[in-house]
C-alpha cells in the first residue's frame, strides 16, 4: 500500500498492523527515503498526497551498542502521520479495536489515547494518540511508551494519600505484612512471582510473592512524586543526585554529607529521580558527577534486602 490509497485505508492499515519497523511503516505510507548517515535517529518527510501530509519516524536504536549508520531497517519508538481528513472515521475505528479512549491535554488542546498493548510497567503501554485538527484533519501517532503529556494526573487528595502511605511504611518498618496492611490488597503475578498493586498513577511490586520479608520491592510513580517529605523521612542531610551506571543514564539520590545511600532497616534504598530539574555542580562522588535541585521529583523507590541473592 502507498500514500496514493484513500486516507481511511491508510488509517486502517496502521491501526490493524501497528508497524514496529521502518520498512513496515513505509509499506503503508510510502517511502521515507532514509539516509542512515543523515537520518540517524529520526526523520520527517512531507508526503503531501491527497490523503496525508507530513510523516515522521523516531528510531529505536541502541546508540551505546549499535551504529545508527549501519542499521538498515530500524525498529520504531514512535511514528506520526498527518491526515487531511477522516477524523471521525479514525476515532470510530480506533474505538472499535481498542476500546474507550483516554483523553489528555497537550498545548491547550484535547487529544485521545488508545493503548494497543498492556505492559506490566506503569508507563510501558504502547498505543495510538490522535490529535484532531480543523475540518476533519488530524494527526495519528503511535508510541512504544506513554509520554508525559498523556499521563493521568493525580489529585491533591491522591498525592496526600500515597505520601501518607509511604511515610507510614518508612516510620513503621518494611515487611510483607506491613506493605499489605498499609497499601491494601494486592494481586499475585505468578509468572514473575510478585505481589502487585497497580493504580492509575503509582504501582507497587514485591518479590518473592507472599514473603514476610520480600527480597526486593519497588514503587513507581507517574507523574513523579515530590521528594521533600520522603527525603526528610529518610534522614538524608544533604540530598544530591549521582549516577551509578557507566553511561550515567540513571539519577539516584544520595546523602553527600554522610557519603551514603538511603537505608531503611535491612533494606538498601535506591531512589530514582527525574532529570528535568537537575543542575550540575563542582562536586564529585567517585567517578560520578554530582547534581542538585531545588525540588527532587521521585520516579521510583526500590528496596533490596541486604545480602539477598548475593
Amino acid at each position: 500500500m502507498s500514500a496514493s490509497k484513500p486516507g481511511f485505508e491508510i488509517v486502517a492499515a496502521l491501526v490493524e498492523s501497528v508497524p514496529k519497523r521502518l520498512s513496515e511503516l513505509e509499506n503503508i505510507v510510502g517511502s521515507l527515503a532514509r539516509d542512515p548517515k543523515l537520518n540517524m535517529m529520526e526523520l520527517t518527510r512531507n508526503i503531501d498526497s491527497a490523503a496525508i501530509g507530513t510523516v515522521s519516524a523516531h528510531l529505536a536504536i541502541d546508540i551505546y551498542h549499535q551504529d545508527p549508520r549501519k542499521v538498515e531497517d530500524p525498529d520504531l519508538s514512535r511514528f506520526s502521520v498527518a491526515f487531511k481528513s477522516g477524523y471521525s472515521d479514525a476515532m470510530a475505528l480506533l474505538g472499535k479495536k481498542y476500546g474507550q479512549a483516554k483523553s489528555f491535554e497537550k498545548d491547550g488542546k484535547t487529544g485521545y489515547r488508545f493503548d494497543t498493548t498492556a505492559s506490566f510497567y506503569l508507563l510501558g503501554n504502547s498505543g495510538f494518540y490522535i490529535f484532531p485538527g480543523e475540518g476533519g484533519a488530524f494527526v495519528l501517532e503511535w508510541r512504544d511508551t506513554v509520554p508525559d503529556f498523556a499521563i493521568a494526573q493525580r489529585t491533591e487528595q491522591e498525592t496526600q494519600d500515597i505520601e501518607s502511605k509511604l511515610l507510614n511504611l518508612l516510620a513503621s518498618g518494611l515487611s510483607g505484612s506491613r506493605f499489605q496492611e498499609v497499601l491494601g490488597a494486592y494481586s499475585v503475578d505468578k509468572f514473575r512471582n510478585e505481589n502487585v498493586i497497580r493504580r492509575d498513577t503509582w504501582m507497587f511490586e514485591a518479590r518473592p510473592s507472599g514473603s514476610t520479608a520480600p527480597e526486593y520491592f519497588i514503587f513507581t510513580f507517574a507523574p513523579p512524586l515530590d521528594g521533600k517529605k520522603i527525603i526528610e523521612a529518610l534522614g538524608i542531610k544533604q540530598a544530591v543526585v549521582v549516577s551509578t551506571t557507566v553511561h550515567q543514564t540513571n539519577r539516584v539520590l544520595a546523602d553527600f554529607k554522610n557519603r551514603t545511600y538511603p537505608k531503611v532497616g535491612k533494606y538498601g534504598i535506591t531512589i530514582d529521580v527525574e532529570d528535568a530539574n537537575l543542575e550540575s555542580t563542582d562536586l564529585r562522588w567517585g567517578a560520578s558527577p554530582v547534581w542538585q535541585a531545588k525540588n527532587y521529583r521521585i520516579q521510583s523507590i526500590e528496596g533490596r534486602l541486604e545480602n539477598a541473592g548475593r
